[in-house]
């Protein structure tokens, strides 16, 4: 009943900011995290000045539940955040103060998309944020810098071919890179105390497991010959070290790049 009134308020104001609210406030109460954080986003661009500040909050509230209902399995402090945009997570950690209770959001998994390459070919990678940029607000961090720390992980990552390889992939490269280590153990934390590790960004990027993730057309024996990263060959190859019969893959190159251009212009 409630939601079908909030329904029908929105088709007879459907630019009106108040019956956004009332949607998202809906959505939240049924645990529709998603779909709670498209009302808000909503009722924020509908907002008039005087009530921007409460929108701002109910949808930051709304996302917060959001990424804390998305963990990366295993994980206690790594978020699923594979349809934000980075400059919408750097936002809400802006927005997110530091809480002596719960543990600070500041790893989240992420996916990259190509934007150059015909195939539109994707990167999963890990994001920590910097402890110091956490509750800062949305006015002004120009000024600030920290340093990226990119993080280029080890060969096993080609062995996750199979099941949910996305998530899987993030839940190696979260597990694995040093700052996102850190983060999940709490090191860097600002309730702990002051860390050179919380003062850093954190970037984790996850090579495709093999030919076949990057090029669907490919022979089949193609499509098993794993990437290690910017060159392709046979596992045995690789850990004898024999690269005499590999070749050079451009396209990760390419996404490696364009994702380092991405981060830097954004962040």
């Amino acid at each position: 009943g409630a939601l079908a009134d909030a329904s029908y308020c929105l088709q007879v104001e459907p630019d009106n900011c108040k019956s956004y609210e009332v949607l998202g406030l809906l959505k939240l109460a049924t645990g529709c995290f998603k779909e709670a954080r498209v009302a808000y986003k909503r009722a924020v661009e509908l907002a008039p000045a005087d009530l921007q500040p409460a929108a701002e909050q109910s949808l930051f509230r709304a996302e917060k539940l959001l990424l804390y209902s998305q963990r990366v399995p295993n994980c206690d402090r790594t978020f699923m955040a594979e349809d934000w945009s980075l400059g919408g997570i750097w936002r809400f950690c802006q927005g997110c103060p530091v809480s002596p209770e719960a543990p600070t959001p500041r790893n989240f998994a992420m996916v990259f998309r190509s934007t150059r390459q015909a195939s539109k070919p994707t990167l999963p990678y890990v994001l920590t944020v910097p402890t110091n940029l956490l509750g800062t607000g949305t006015e002004d961090t120009l000024g600030a810098k920290y340093p990226l720390v990119v993080y280029m992980h080890s060969a096993a990552s080609t062995d996750i071919c199979k099941g949910n390889i996305l998530e899987r992939q993030l839940q190696f490269v979260a597990q694995e890179a040093p700052l996102s280590v850190f983060a999940e153990r709490g090191v860097g934390d600002p309730r702990a105390g002051d860390s050179c590790m919380g003062h850093c960004i954190g970037l984790a990027p996850c090579c495709p497991p093999n030919m076949g993730s990057l090029f669907e057309d490919l022979p089949k024996n193609e499509r098993k010959r794993k990437i290690f990263w910017f060159k392709a060959c046979e596992s045995h190859s690789y850990f004898s070290w024999d690269f005499s019969k590999a070749t050079r893959v451009k396209e990760v190159e390419c996404l490696v790049v364009e994702l380092l251009e991405h981060v830097l212009s954004t962040l």
